[in-house]
């Protein structure tokens, strides 16, 4: 489980009211309010990798377990207050009505049959969608409709079930025709606890996706790898781009290929092309040659993978291109992968959502508080079946999907930083009030799309033809010829 996506989505997966609680759950150093690692602190030793001792005002029903409820009382203390006076008493809640299936007990199965609306989608810009191509199916090599079975269990007390994905097709895909492109999604199921769907409504259920491509450059108004590395949600942090053609010292930050090209002088040899392995937790941006070199007396040390050469002198370890170069400059070497934009900053993923009642019948497959999400092997091939070709292009992850709202925002999209909307330079948020509207400014051009999918209905959730949509928008860095886009995933039923 990602700790990061974790603590930023509790609170929309299963909500819940901080003024209905008995006590501040989750300050375990006692300063009267909770923080994001005290959050994490309980996370991980409901996972096993903490003792109890290291937060004891977590276990509110003193069993010594932390529970999923008591995780989500801490974060909303997170995300209100603790109480700055006495112990508040409890107010007694309104219990819903609990939501079953037509025949009472489980909700029952839905073969989810996905629709011509169940689209692949690219945004390159605000407002510009471009559809790629419609979802189809693959079973058993023969190409078909696509479709899900979605076996739901009894809605619980707050009216919420917890969703099996039993059956499939073996793949999912997509012939993109403008882009000559065959994209092939192999979901990895059967899949237990897959997500959740909520009859009854009141929580939020909408996913934000948010990244920064531009933080800072390197050697630049003194920014630092530091610095980069210190942009951190949760446990995931900021980046560099091309640390193997970039100057870590002498002319820091000025791109390289030779030590030389480094020297503040000519012949100084004070130059280092390429940052070399450098911790990115514990000691911070030292230079390191394991994960020991990098432990600090409370913090465990990770130290960066080393890279190879991918040109040249194939899978050598190396430092920059002249490392990997077949004989001295001849030129032919490539240390790792060519960055766009070397020395620049990317910022990590950050999930929030948007503060919304997601409604009666909504649902989330994501890998969040025990739930699986949908996890999928996704690959481009040249040409029908799936499957029958190498799939050393392709990657596994977890899919968060939603019925609600999903959105996604690139912040200084493709290295576009330093401008307002209008193109005005700015340095700061405010320097751009002037066009977004006061308190409103946003300095760098920035990549917004928003995307709303359909709720089931619980009452109806066998019909085959019953509503339904899940959808997904995702922020993709480089994805282009170097530019930034948003790629939009709808699974929409019939």
């Amino acid at each position: 489980m990602q700790l990061w996506f974790f603590v930023a989505i509790t609170a929309w997966v299963v909500g819940g009211s901080a003024a209905s609680l008995a006590q501040c759950v989750g300050d375990c150093n006692g300063d009267g309010e909770v923080t994001v690692d005290e959050v994490v602190t309980m996370v991980n030793i409901a996972l096993g990798n903490q003792n109890i001792e290291s937060c004891t005002v977590g276990d509110r029903d003193g069993d010594r377990v932390i529970t999923v409820d008591e995780i989500v009382a801490a974060v909303n203390y997170l995300l209100a207050s603790c109480p700055t006076t006495g112990t508040p008493t409890p107010t007694p809640a309104s219990t819903p009505t609990p939501t079953s299936g037509p025949t009472g007990g489980t909700l029952g199965d839905r073969r989810f049959t996905f629709s011509q609306r169940s689209q692949f989608s690219a945004v390159l810009n605000s407002g510009f969608r471009l559809p790629l191509g419609s979802f189809r199916g693959q079973k058993n090599g023969v190409t078909q409709d696509a479709y899900l079975v979605l076996r739901a269990g009894e809605p619980d007390s707050n009216g919420v079930a917890t969703i099996d994905v039993v059956d499939g097709s073996d793949y999912f895909f997509v012939q993109a025709q403008v882009a000559n492109l065959l994209v092939c999604i192999r979901p990895l199921i059967p899949v237990s606890s897959a997500g959740v769907v909520q009859c009854s409504g009141g929580q939020d259920y909408s996913i934000v996706l948010q990244t920064n491509h531009h933080v800072g450059q390197l050697g630049l108004n003194g920014f630092t790898l530091v610095d980069c590395l210190s942009t951190c949600s949760g446990p995931v942090c900021g980046q560099i781009e091309g640390f193997t053609q970039i100057c870590g010292a002498g002319a820091v930050g000025e791109v390289c290929r030779a030590d030389s090209d480094c020297d503040t002088a000519s012949n100084a040899g004070d130059g280092r092309c390429g940052l070399g392995r450098y911790c990115t937790s514990g000691r911070l941006g030292e230079a390191c040659s394991t994960d020991d070199d990098c432990r600090s007396a409370d913090t465990e040390g990770r130290c960066s993978p080393e890279p190879t050469c991918t040109q040249g002198r194939n899978g050598l370890p190396c430092r920059n291109d002249a490392d990997c170069d077949t004989a001295t400059g001849s030129g032919d070497g490539q240390c790792g992968n060519r960055a766009f934009h070397p020395g620049v900053c990317n910022g990590p993923l950050t999930v929030s959502s948007i503060g919304e009642d997601s409604g009666p019948g909504s649902a989330v497959l994501a890998p969040v508080l025990g739930l699986n999400g949908l996890p999928v092997e996704l690959s481009f091939e040249q040409s029908l079946p799936c499957g029958d070709e190498p799939i050393s292009s392709g990657f596994s992850q977890s899919f968060a999907f939603t019925t609600g709202t999903a959105r996604a925002i690139v912040q200084n999209v493709s290295n576009e930083f330093g401008v307002c909307s209008d193109n005005a330079a700015c340095t700061r948020d405010s320097d751009c009030d002037h066009v977004d509207g006061p308190g409103r400014g946003v300095c760098g051009h920035q990549l917004v799309h928003t995307v709303k999918g359909e709720n089931f209905s619980c009452q109806d959730w066998r019909n085959s033809n019953g509503p339904g949509c899940f959808v997904l928008a995702a922020p993709i860095l480089h994805a282009f010829q170097g530019a930034d886009l948003v790629t939009e995933f709808q699974f929409c039923g019939r």
